[in-house]
């Protein structure tokens, strides 16, 4: 991997940290995760049009393997440390949000259950242990549906590409406004940083 998108990785990680931690010196680090959308878009990107490039087509059943083998063990681990904390921390109804987070985490729609749960009558951001899995729903979405164009027209993806970016692009800045939380949390008004 190259040491420049690494870099990069790092400094996204560490402005949403520090972020949370609440410093006055960084009040907008949560636009980490708008730059780790950037850097995953590019780096699977590239690794897709290498693929379609030299073999002529997309090896869907590997990369979703190494996907798979990526993402789902250190996510299934972070479930079931919040799972067993949750017994000893979260009130019934607090609970009862924490388990359908659980579900849409399994089902990579973590982003969707919690889009759900905001809101006048939502409980708590702080209360949400999983709130940090929308960013990894929405990822693990374009995981699942962008390797589908390299692999069906891998000729045609640069302007499959920035037709997606234009739409996606489009869509949310006309509801940005009227609907926040969908404009937040689902994969077609985010998929531009993609």
């Amino acid at each position: 991997m190259r040491a420049d998108i690494q870099a990069l990785r790092a400094l996204a990680v560490l402005s949403v940290v520090v972020y949370h931690a609440e410093l006055d010196w960084l009040p907008s680090g949560y636009l980490g995760v708008d730059v780790f959308f950037v850097i995953s878009g590019f780096v699977i990107t590239r690794l897709l049009r290498a693929q379609a490039e030299t073999r002529g087509q997309v090896d869907l059943r590997g990369f979703y393997l190494r996907r798979a083998w990526r993402l789902l063990p250190p996510a299934f681990a972070v479930y079931m440390a919040c799972a067993i904390a949750s017994w000893f921390f979260l009130a019934r109804d607090e609970a009862r949000d924490f388990f359908a987070q659980v579900l849409g985490g399994i089902f990579f729609a973590g982003n969707m259950v919690l889009a759900e749960q905001t809101g006048y009558f939502a409980g708590e951001a702080e209360l949400k242990p999983l709130l940090h899995i929308w960013s990894l729903g929405i990822e693990e979405q374009f995981y699942f549906l962008w390797p589908l164009i390299f692999f069906l027209r891998p000729a045609y993806w640069w302007p499959l590409a920035l037709g997606t970016l234009l739409v996606s692009l489009g869509l949310y800045l006309q509801l940005q406004d009227r609907y926040p939380s969908e404009a937040f949390y689902y994969l077609p008004f985010r998929g531009w940083q993609l």
